[in-house]
Order: structure tokens, then sequence, then C-alpha cells
């Protein structure tokens, strides 16, 4: 189920409009669009993602006792 990128709700998709529709402050947003801000939210995610373990394997590497 969607989310809105505005407020959290959840968001429906109204056929008549074609649009997805956030249920508590009415923000809409074609399919195309919506698609757009997912992949975008989720290619930044992995980009944070890698760079959290990067430097987790910095810390651990430079904490082991030699």
């Amino acid at each position: 189920m969607p989310v809105c990128p505005d407020c959290g709700s959840i968001m429906k998709y109204d056929h008549r409009r074609s649009m997805y529709v956030c249920k508590n402050c009415g923000f809409s947003l074609t399919r195309e669009e919506w698609s757009r801000i997912k992949s975008s939210k989720f290619k930044g995610r992995d980009e944070e993602e890698k760079e959290d373990k990067a430097r987790e394997y910095l810390a651990w590497w430079l904490s082991r006792k030699k």
C-alpha cells in the first residue's frame, strides 16, 4: 500500500482519476509519479546502507587488536 510522501498516511488508488490519493491530506500522484518517487527513495536507501556497512567494517577493522 503506497504511503503519502507528504504526510505519511496511506494512499488509495482512485480509478476514475487514475491517481493515488492520500486519505488524510488529499495529496495525489499518478502511477508514473509514484513509481519515480518509489525508485528514487529505494536508490537512496541502498546507497545509505552501503555507506553504513563500509563505516561499520572500517570501525571493526581499526578496532581489531593485532
